[in-house]
């Protein structure tokens, strides 16, 4: 009946994803009943940072996954969190297909203001490299399963306005009018 929260990340294991980040805040939740999903591949050594920091136990780790075994993931799952911050050799984050398809999903998200995520999330940011400002987010979205609906809700309808083949389609359309209109032409 107590089931705990679950938070999930997946992404290559590099210093700029912040995973370092996710596992200094769930350090500050460790007596929370919240447990930590990390997927991906990588050089950075996620699981030594957790079990340094003391955490290993609240976390799972998985490597690289399928589509559709990623797919489940976002189904066994409470909140989707993407800690990135800008590094300066690799830069910003684009648009991550994973909050994408996590928001898809359905799925309640925090993340960080980090290059283009701030254009798709609505709800929760925070500010890079804040390690206490992930914990509260987590914090509120696992004390308030309605506010995770609501969220989780709200992802899903903006990727499905915004992001979806609906709206690929007539831009596709569009550019092979503008093709054939430049074949004519010559």
């Amino acid at each position: 009946p107590n089931k705990p929260i679950r938070v999930l990340t997946a992404g290559r294991f590099q210093p700029q994803k912040g995973f370092q980040d996710l596992i200094a805040a769930a350090a500050l939740l460790k007596d929370q009943p919240i447990e930590f999903i990390i997927v991906g591949w990588g050089p950075l050594d996620v699981r030594k940072i957790a079990s340094e920091t003391g955490v290993e136990d609240k976390f799972v780790f998985f490597d690289k996954l399928g589509l559709q075994q990623l797919r489940i993931m976002f189904q066994s799952v409470d909140i989707y969190c993407l800690p990135s911050y800008t590094h300066p050799e690799q830069g910003k984050e684009g648009v991550p297909v994973v909050l994408m398809e996590s928001m898809a999903c359905g799925l309640p998200v925090v993340a960080t203001r980090c290059g283009a995520v701030d254009e798709i999330v609505e709800n929760i940011l925070v500010d890079e490299r804040s390690p206490e400002q992930l914990a509260e987010a987590i914090k509120l979205l696992a004390s308030d399963s309605g506010l995770r609906q609501e969220h989780g809700q709200r992802n899903r309808e903006i990727v499905e306005k915004k992001y979806s083949v609906r709206n690929i389609e007539p831009f596709a359309e569009s550019l092979a009018d503008i093709a054939d209109g430049l074949a004519i032409e010559k």
